[in-house]
């Protein structure tokens, strides 16, 4: 039996949140020698670099891996001299201004907490416990889960999720002290009374994907800073979220785990693009 399997009880028994969207938020996930014991792993407590190109070699030679990421690069040549000055560019998406590194982590020593950690997170038990919680039935789903962190830079704007996505969660398990203090959290949102009107673009019709929005659209509602705090959600037209990481990540990451549930493929979708939502909103005002 796994250790882990108290969280299961704290999923079902948390209440529902209804603002800014539909989601729980689950404070002191962990029973805190769970938490201490995780964080203070060699896998996620890193030591601390003296520089960019020490980070990433720490990180690699701690068996994590660099991964293809919403609001990040692959370029780690490109990542290193863009960091230098983090100069304004839209060259991830014309909605965000910078860009940053995405790594997993790949091995897991044998019998060890962290081990027995993924093991839960991999596990049915855990899938069901989040689809259950909000109702969300499936014929058939896979998921993608794990421990990762995120480098200074990383930024992905406003934001539902597509519809493929079933469950999205985020649980803080940041191994730095400031932790809390720090720019690099996850902040929930709402549109701004002005840009409402894409809620029901996207819940009018189910043709059309779901995208990223400029940050000025919306406003914060909340903030996840809280170290061992769990967000789950089943993505909609509201559930918009968003990272904008700017701290120096050579003394700790932004480390989490991950992971979301998939349905099977949502096909025939169309893009539309927040400039082209600008243009029908520009276009509707002239005609009241």
């Amino acid at each position: 039996m796994n250790k882990f399997n108290y969280l299961i009880e704290k999923i079902m028994n948390a209440s529902i949140i209804e603002e800014p969207f539909r989601h729980i938020h689950i404070h002191n996930f962990l029973h805190d020698e769970d938490l201490n014991d995780l964080i203070n792993s060699n896998e996620i407590k890193i030591e601390k670099a003296s520089s960019d190109t020490d980070l990433i070699e720490k990180l690699i030679s701690s068996d994590y891996k660099l991964i293809d990421f919403p609001g990040c690069t692959q370029d780690l040549k490109g990542y290193l001299n863009w960091h230098r000055t983090k100069e304004t560019t839209t060259a991830i998406h014309s909605a965000t201004s910078g860009y940053g590194l995405a790594f997993r982590l790949q091995e897991y020593k044998e019998n060890s907490i962290l081990a027995e950690f993924n093991e839960f997170a991999q596990s049915d038990n855990f899938a069901m416990s989040m689809l259950s919680k909000f109702n969300v039935k499936v014929n058939e789903y896979t998921t993608d889960i794990g421990v990762q962190k995120f480098l200074d830079g990383y930024e992905i704007s406003p934001h539902p999720d597509i519809r493929r996505k079933a469950i999205t969660f985020m649980f803080n398990i940041n191994p730095h002290d400031d932790c809390e203090k720090l720019n690099h959290h996850t902040k929930y949102l709402k549109f701004k009374n002005k840009y409402k009107y894409i809620q029901d673009l996207w819940s009018n019709t189910n043709k059309i994907e779901r995208s990223w929005v400029p940050w000025s659209w919306c406003t914060v509602e909340k903030e996840q800073k809280e170290n061992n705090s769990i967000v789950i959600f089943s993505p909609s037209n509201r559930s918009l979220h968003a990272v904008e990481a700017d701290y120096n990540h050579l003394n700790g990451q932004r480390t989490l785990l991950y992971g979301n549930i998939w349905r099977e493929s949502t096909n025939d979708l169309r893009t539309m693009s927040w400039e082209h939502m600008e243009e029908l909103r520009i276009l509707r005002e002239r005609n009241l």
